[in-house]
């Protein structure tokens, strides 16, 4: 019963992935992003070309603390050409970068899941323990108190596996191979919810 459960899940995964990919070419798909501090617009320009910040990725993921048009109207008030107001503007009206997530526990989380018991190798039990740990460590879910116009993600209903580093959200193809091993890890529940994550998306 369990077996038939995962394989159904793949399929779906699979399902989701291929609509997925071809939305993007379709005439009705929205523009990727418009948001008019995180895409367009002059402040994204002056501080990413203020280099501000040694990783691009930071300012995009920095939520802000107020709804983006006070920020922009805050914003028309300085010295836009001013280093150190302009600093004190980041520093004064967002959050810091990843603060519109925040981690989870799962409830379907095992530290010693069923299928290590199979594994005959200590190298490999190891390796395997070490990526079911991953789950634990990089699972998040949105957090409910930024504002719905303060940020660049698109928020999402369950928890999700980030991947990591300086990624603070999930990715398409990623997301595929991580379901796999959420799967074999027996995260069913978790599994779950990132699929309907995509239903979300669709």
């Amino acid at each position: 019963m369990m077996s038939n459960q995962k394989n159904i899940m793949m399929v779906i995964v699979s399902y989701l992935m291929m609509v997925c990919m071809f939305i993007p070419s379709m005439s009705y798909a929205q523009p990727p992003c418009d948001h008019p501090l995180y895409c367009t617009g002059p402040i994204l320009d002056i501080i990413q070309r203020g280099q501000f910040f040694t990783d691009d990725k930071t300012y995009v993921d920095m939520p802000t603390k107020y709804p983006y048009q006070q920020v922009v109207d805050l914003f028309n008030k300085i010295d836009s050409q001013n280093r150190s107001i302009l600093f004190q503007f980041l520093q004064d009206n967002y959050y810091s970068a990843g603060s519109d997530v925040e981690p989870h526990i799962p409830n379907d989380w095992s530290i010693s899941p069923p299928f290590l018991n199979n594994i005959n190798s200590t190298e490999l039990r190891d390796f395997a323990t070490g990526i079911n740990n991953k789950w634990y460590d990089l699972i998040r879910v949105w957090n409910e108190s930024i504002c719905a116009d303060c940020h660049s993600h698109i928020p999402v209903p369950n928890p999700f596996v980030i991947a990591g580093s300086r990624f603070r959200e999930f990715y398409y193809w990623d997301t595929y191979w991580t379901i796999e091993g959420l799967i074999v890890s027996n995260m069913l529940n978790t599994t779950r919810g990132m699929i309907l994550n995509f239903l979300y998306l669709v």
